[in-house]
């Protein structure tokens, strides 16, 4: 009986010691790297519901309320285009382009050092199409 109490602290002192850390013995990570999983209607949907309320539109003359009034009928196209997109890694062409109005203070439009502030306003694809993908992380 006696045998079996010591059988732990026995084995624990025939371990070779070693000075090197754990991490040592794992793979290197690649933090370049992004794994997306595909997506579906539902999230689709629902990421749509989440962005701001906004009639402002991007290059594509798309509104926010325009794209939930209509996303039932545009829910699974858009489910193909971004999958598709994620698996590529290619963004549709026209996808990424943005507005960007610059804001001067009142008293100089002429000076772009007194620039106080911007409005940048993106295409509602690609707004949607970033809440997706934040929404995974």
């Amino acid at each position: 009986m006696y045998f079996f109490a010591n059988v732990g602290s026995n084995l624990a002192k025939t371990i070779p010691s070693i000075t090197r850390n754990f991490k040592d013995f794992l793979p290197t990570s690649n933090v370049d790297s992004t794994v997306l999983r595909p997506t579906d209607e539902n999230e689709v949907c629902k990421a749509t519901f989440s962005l701001k309320n906004s009639y402002s539109k991007g290059h594509d003359v798309i509104s926010s309320v325009m794209l939930k009034h209509c996303i039932n009928k545009v829910c699974q196209p858009l489910t193909v285009i971004f999958n598709k997109s994620f698996e590529d890694g290619i963004v549709p062409t026209g996808v990424e382009i943005a507005k960007v109005i610059p804001v001067f203070k009142a008293d100089d439009k002429k000076d772009c050092l007194k620039l106080s502030a911007h409005i940048n306003t993106s295409s509602s694809i690609q707004s949607h199409r970033e809440v997706g993908i934040q929404s995974t992380h």
